[in-house]
């Protein structure tokens, strides 16, 4: 896998990341700057362990229960959103245990890429393992940043667009 193969790869999977990320913004959630680097972190080193050993982890996780896992925590997140009452208050800070949940659901992608680029992205592990934290740190942090914008200058009925945003991501995740 060449460098320029290894960043398109990271941009795809942080889309999913920016995208859940303005929705969560939009909820009324905050993701800190720390959440957001162990975030970063989870999705990385789950992408670098799926790439190492792609072979195994195809033969021990089927990928139906990856993806059923990363919709029902996806899903679940999306509906008590929607069902919150809107307020226009400081956004919430997410808790240690959702910012994990929250990073295991983004990871699914990245496993799922990594068992996909498994044995031909042996040499651009280097490679990965530096630009995935920094892009994946950049859509999450920017997404939610802009999330949150957007919730204090929108009526309380479209503060409910994240968890519809998140609940959409959900059924993506199903393809």
């Amino acid at each position: 896998m060449i460098f320029i193969e290894v960043i398109f790869l990271v941009a795809a999977l942080s889309a999913d990341s920016f995208a859940l990320s303005t929705g969560y913004g939009l909820a009324g959630i905050r993701i800190g700057f720390l959440r957001t680097l162990l975030i970063s972190a989870i999705c990385t080193v789950l992408l670098l362990v799926s790439v190492s050993l792609a072979e195994i982890a195809e033969d021990v996780i089927p990928k139906i229960y990856t993806t059923f896992g990363s919709f029902v925590i996806l899903f679940i997140t999306g509906i008590v959103k929607i069902f919150q009452k809107p307020e226009n208050k400081e956004p919430e800070r997410l808790s240690l245990l959702k910012t994990v949940l929250l990073a295991l659901a983004m990871s699914v992608d990245g496993i799922a890429a990594g068992f996909g680029t498994g044995l031909a992205a042996g040499d651009s592990i280097a490679a990965l393992a530096v630009i995935s934290p920094i892009i994946t740190f950049l859509s999450i942090y920017i997404g939610n940043y802009a999330g949150i914008r957007l919730k204090r200058h929108t009526p309380a009925f479209i503060q409910r667009l994240g968890g519809v945003i998140i609940i959409c991501i959900a059924f993506l995740k199903l393809k």
